[in-house]
């Protein structure tokens, strides 16, 4: 599934999204040279900063992930983000900071804040 996502995404233009993706899968793949390369393009954007602190989740940099998700919400309030909006950075910054894993019971609570219905479903990390 993943060398499928790679070769589609060749495929399409570059973009902010595309880099994010190749940022992943180059994670997925062990290639530390291309994942350098797409990390120098990510930018100071919510987007950007949360793929890079899920790429620092994912190889237990936890302090770095905690970072950027606290900043992000220091961010985003400070400019009248919507507190709903980033209210599962909180959940995933707790989860964090105790080392806990990311639960279906942690998705599920998520759901109901957010009155997500059962058909709709939160993106998994």
């Amino acid at each position: 599934m993943y060398k499928e996502a790679e070769e589609a995404s060749t495929k399409g233009p570059d973009s902010k999204l595309k880099n994010r993706l190749m940022f992943h899968l180059s994670h997925k793949f062990n290639d530390e040279k291309k994942l350098m390369s797409f990390h120098k393009n990510l930018q100071d954007i919510v987007e950007d900063q949360l793929s890079l602190a899920s790429i620092h989740y994912l190889r237990s940099h936890y302090q770095e992930a905690i970072d950027i998700y606290k900043r992000v919400l220091l961010e985003n309030s400070s400019n009248g983000g919507s507190k709903k909006e980033f209210l599962a950075l909180n959940v995933y910054v707790a989860c964090v900071t105790t080392n806990s894993i990311i639960t279906t019971s942690h998705r599920k609570f998520l759901l109901c804040i957010y009155n997500i219905s059962p058909i709709q479903q939160l993106p998994s990390t």
